[in-house]
This record gives structure tokens, sequence and C-alpha cells, in this order.
């Protein structure tokens, strides 16, 4: 399969506003609201019934998620986001209006919120726990902690490595962009796509505030291809580098992979507050065939966290070396498997590696599984791709008393479900 590959060149990425920019305590991102619109109703009929005659259309319509009829609408002046969804609920052939809110890793509460635990004065709510974030860049970090980390054994990945490669599979990694250069990935990535400025390719980059989460999307899609070397990296940009994004971000990057024809979507990101969007977007993909896999959050916390908690998703926790649960990683209900998530080594976006701790870097262990099992069953369902992850995976009760019935269905073991 030919591919369509990144140019080796050096791309120069405009800076983009930080998403973070006018956040506010509630969590709500400003200025717009989120809507979906049947079939009988037109955008244009829509406006008329909330504004009147003689309104500019693209005055009302900020943008709408392609090949969807879904659409983000500015506020009118002097209305809150929640009022003026209530208002578009209101009209007959609206299927859901909501105000949007922020994603991002571990947690979705946006830059400025609350005092960052690694002090200085920098302000961040992206780490729940010093533990949770652990990135040591090229640092002594070299490639061979890469390419035989204890992770790997844990999982079962020597035994397999020689016989399953992921080889026709396309993995979208939706995060904070790629860096395609790095040699773990060159020519192994798509053109891919940047949902948050559609003129900019999806590379891993500082555009941020802080720039604590730059490299996170491309340690996520190195972990991927260690478990599926011949798997095809579709880099989805839906967090800029603070590791921020929206709902209208993330939505716009699931229709994107699944268009894309990605058979798995990694999903190293959170919120604490459910939407109507991302589980349209997450829905769709499932319909589609494809297998979702989300991050748990390192909250720890048994609280939800979606996507992970949406229908069709497999959510991922984190675990250590004896299978215990990590102290940062989240549990409960929302939890389908586990899989390492402890000092993980994985591609920096700066060509070197780095060391990285969090249930976003369980999860792409998970992918690079489900990658390997749809090369190997082609024809099989996301939904079918999951419940044999979960089915095949090592009960860890015995390790975690306590937490019975908040693990899923335990470790996964790569072996156990590709024989």
């Amino acid at each position: 399969m030919k591919r369509n590959r990144v140019p080796r060149v050096l791309l120069t990425l405009l800076l983009l506003p930080a998403l973070t920019t006018g956040a506010r305590a509630d969590g709500i991102v400003p200025g717009y609201v989120l809507t979906e619109l049947s079939d009988t109703l037109g955008l244009s009929d829509l406006l008329l019934a909330l504004h009147g005659n003689g309104e500019d259309e693209n005055e009302h319509l900020l943008e709408q998620i392609p090949n969807t009829r879904i659409y983000a609408l500015r506020l009118p002046p002097g209305v809150t986001e929640s009022a003026y969804a209530a208002r578009v609920r209101r009209v007959t052939g609206v299927r859901y209006a909501e105000p949007d809110t922020f994603f991002g890793d571990p947690k979705s509460l946006p830059f400025g919120l609350v005092e960052s635990p690694l002090g200085g004065g920098a302000v961040s709510d992206f780490i729940a726990q010093r533990a949770s974030f652990e990135q040591l860049i090229s640092a002594g970090v070299t490639p061979s902690q890469y390419f035989q980390q204890p992770a790997l054994s844990q999982i079962g990945l020597p035994r397999v490595t020689l016989l399953y490669r992921g080889s026709g599979v396309k993995v979208a990694v939706l995060d904070t962009g790629v860096a395609p250069e790095h040699p773990t990935l060159y020519g192994r990535c798509t053109q891919g796509y940047n949902a948050l400025s559609s003129e900019v390719p999806p590379l891993d980059l500082p555009d941020g505030v802080t720039n604590r989460a730059v490299g996170h999307g491309t340690m996520a899609a190195s972990l991927i291809v260690r478990i599926a070397p011949e798997a095809e990296i579709v880099p989805v940009r839906v967090l800029d580098a603070d590791g921020v994004g929206t709902g209208l971000s993330v939505a716009k990057g699931i229709f994107f992979a699944v268009g894309e024809g990605a058979r798995v979507l990694n999903l190293s990101f959170g919120s604490a507050t459910p939407s109507r969007t991302l589980n349209r977007a997450i829905s769709e993909a499932v319909v589609r065939g494809a297998l979702p896999v989300a991050s748990a959050g390192n909250d720890g916390v048994s609280a939800p966290r979606w996507p992970a908690a949406c229908a069709g998703v497999l959510g991922v926790a984190s675990v250590e070396s004896d299978n215990t649960l990590s102290d940062f990683s989240n549990f409960g209900a929302h939890v389908s498997v586990c899989a390492p998530g402890r000092n993980l080594f994985g591609a920096h976006f700066d060509g070197g590696y780095a060391r990285w701790s969090g249930t976003s870097f369980a999860a792409p262990l998970v992918s690079g599984q489900a990658a390997l099992l749809s090369a190997l069953r082609p024809s099989a369902t996301g939904r079918q791709l999951g419940l044999r992850i979960r089915s095949t995976s090592r009960n860890i009760d015995r390790e975690n008393p306590t937490l019975l019935g908040s693990l899923g269905s335990g470790t996964i073991s790569l072996p156990a479900s590709l024989w």
C-alpha cells in the first residue's frame, strides 16, 4: 500500500492562540454552542426561528463539522452559552444543543484555574499528581530503553512480535499531533489532520502557554508502532501543546479519522463532563466498525471520564509491574482493561526519547494490540476486537483485593488475544 507521507522538509508551524484564553471557572468554552439538527430542519430555518428575518447566516455560524449536521453557533450579544443552548433546544427539529467544554490530559479544566503542583508560579490543571507527569526529555533515555522496556514483556510482546505486525491497519492518534520525522515514526504516518487549524500540519510542536504536553502525541504514537510496527499512524491534532482541546476539536478529529478508514482510535485525553457531541462522534466511529481506545484518567479516583466512559470505548487504566493499580490511575465502571503505565519510554518530538507515566501511555499499548488483532481478523468489527481484548485479559483481582469490579477484565495479554 502506498503511503501518503509527510515530506521530509522543515515545516513552519503557525503559532495558534491558546485554547485556554478566556477560560472560565465553569469549564465552558466561551463564545459558542454546539447543536445537531435533524434532517427536517435546515440551518437557515433554525436561524430564522432564533433571530428572525434579515440575519446573515455567517454572522451566527462559527463552523460546521464536515459531513455532519453538527454546527457551532456563535452567541448573540448578552446571552450566556447555557441560555443560548436552551433557546436552541426549543426549536423543533433540533436533536440537541449544549455548551462546549474543555478536554485534556488527564483533566479537562483549562490552564489558569488552579496552581501548578510543580510550583514556580505556573498555573495548570494538567496534572492530578506528580507521579502522573514524569517526563525526562532526552536526559539519558536511550533507544534501547524504548525497544526493550519491561512493560513490553509484561504484556507478552516478545512472544508475538515476529508473527504479528499490524500490516494494513490505520490507527488514528488524536492528541497534540505527531512528529513524523522521528526515526520511530518516519514513513509510518499519513498527512493527517489538524482540528485546531486545518491549514497547519498536525505537528507536535510548542504552541501553548506552558507547553507542558508537547510531545504527548508523539510518545503515544511511538508506543503504538512499538507494538504494531507495520500499522499506519493517522495523526489527528485535537489538543494544543498545553494538552487542552475542546469537544468541537475532538469531534472533528473523530469524524475525520473514521472518514480516513482508521480501524483504531487512540484517545489519550478526557473530560469530567459528558458531551452529546462527543457521544455522537464516538457512536459514528463504532457504527463504522472502528474501536476507540481511551485513557481512564490520572486523578486516582473512581469518577468516570469521557470518552473512556462512552459506550463502545475501551477505557484503559494503568498498572504497575506487579499488576497493582498505579496510584495515579483512575478506576471504576468506565475501565475495560488495564495496561502498564508507569515509566514508559517513547519517542519525543525533538528527535530524542522520553520517559513518561500515565494512563495516556497505557492506552496506546492497547491500541497497538487492537491493530495486531485487526490485521489478523480484518473482517472483525471494533466491538468484536474490544470483546477479544477484554475476554483474553488476565484477571488481577488477587493483586487488587480492594478494587474488585473496578479494573475491568484485568491486564492485557497479547499472546492470549492473538492465539
